[in-house]
């Protein structure tokens, strides 16, 4: 199994990407909540991070 990660499909890029992903939506549901995004911004901005 050595070595296995960074085979195949994804590997630790994309890992990093998710995690990346994560935290980006997490801050945007917290400007939300903090009341410094309205819903419509913040479906706007969280579309908009999910297609790239």
């Amino acid at each position: 199994m050595r070595g296995r990660l960074g085979r195949g499909r994804g590997g630790p890029g994309l890992l990093a990407g998710v995690d990346q992903l994560h935290t980006q939506l997490t801050k945007l549901g917290e400007l939300r909540q903090a009341g410094l995004l309205t819903d419509e911004e913040f479906a706007t901005q969280k579309a908009r991070l999910l297609q790239s």
